[in-house]
């Protein structure tokens, strides 16, 4: 028997509406929201005005990064840390990083580690609530720096020009889906084994086969990332100083026309060997701090996650919670401090 009371009344409804359109401030709103989106019309003019552009430190950093409509906000800010340290200590104006390259390899990682995830939680109950963290999104865009810094390590780095960005690392929504889909296939397939008794050697050399059919919805979806690559930059510097020179008449090479600024040129080097050359900073020197306000996770103190790494072979996600005053002084004294 149904609650009639439950239900939304027809003369209620009649009710909602003559309301909404008894006020025409609703009826501005609507136009505005349903013209150009509820972000854009709720925007107050006054607070943008209000709003302060100029700081009293700023970082000299390169051209704007876009991460489109993907997930890969943790990736773009931490190669934009890199590259605001490349450019410092080479001289140079501007430069970027590729942002494909380790999206590549992170769902490459992400799908191995899930699967060996898998693996490890054969007798986990499906409904569990480890096994449905664990199978939430199995390839899922996004991270943090631990992440970054597991493929950074294994993989090394290399400028966008080597590896440029493409539909599916643009817009990873629909690659993600099927890449997703397929390892939960994956999974099951191997849990069925598992129920019906092969060794986990044999479930392993499944995996692998498994893995091949990932590579090649990578491969498919993004291109194959660069085993080499050259590399070919100018110097910033060397030509601000002649062009002074030249322009108050003391530079023995007078203003040519030419881009004459010394470069740096290299021909097939491998993205691990462009990391080590060129990134004057060591990944696995950074740690994560977290402001985490729970009474179960007191500050000051390293916290680990199970089950979060992209990297299988490397550690899970790990912290340092701390109170938010402490957060943000530190956020400030790396700033202030270049």
């Amino acid at each position: 028997m149904t609650n009639s009371n439950k239900a939304i009344k027809s003369e209620r409804l009649m009710q909602y509406a003559k309301d909404f359109n008894a006020d025409r401030a609703n009826l501005v709103a609507a136009n505005a929201a349903v013209s150009v989106g509820v972000l854009e019309a709720a925007t107050d003019y006054k607070g943008q005005r209000s709003l302060p552009r100029d700081f009293s430190i700023e970082l000299k950093q390169g051209s704007i990064t876009n991460q489109r409509r993907s997930g890969r906000c943790w990736m773009f800010a931490s190669l934009n840390t890199l590259r605001y340290e490349l450019m410092h200590k080479w001289g140079l104006d501007d430069f970027e990083f590729s942002e494909t390259y380790l999206f590549f390899w992170d769902a490459m990682e992400k799908s191995n580690a899930y699967l060996e995830n898998v693996l490890s939680t054969l007798d986990e109950p499906t409904d569990s609530r480890l096994f449905q963290e664990i199978n939430y999104g199995p390839a899922d865009d996004g991270g943090w720096w631990q992440m970054f810094a597991a493929l950074v390590d294994k993989y090394g780095l290399v400028p966008k020009n080597a590896y440029p960005e493409s539909a599916n690392s643009k817009d990873s929504d629909a690659f993600k889906q099927y890449l997703n889909s397929r390892l939960r296939q994956f999974a099951a397939d191997l849990r069925e084994r598992h129920a019906a008794g092969a060794s986990i050697e044999e479930l392993r050399s499944v995996k692998e086969d498994d893995m091949s059919t990932v590579y090649r919805m990578c491969a498919i979806s993004l291109g194959e990332p660069p085993e080499r690559f050259d590399f070919l930059a100018r110097v910033s510097d060397d030509d601000k100083k002649n062009d002074k020179k030249a322009d108050e008449g003391k530079s023995d090479n007078p203003k040519t026309g030419k881009d004459e600024r010394r470069q740096i040129r290299e021909t097939g080097i491998t993205p691990m060997e462009f990391y080590r050359k060129y990134v004057p900073v060591d990944v696995d020197d950074l740690v994560t701090l977290c402001n985490v306000p729970m009474k179960s996770r007191p500050f000051n103190k390293r916290y680990r996650i199970r089950y979060t790494a992209n990297v299988a072979e490397a550690e899970d996600m790990e912290f340092v919670n701390v109170p938010l005053d402490v957060f943000k002084k530190a956020a400030v004294d790396q700033i202030s401090a270049g």
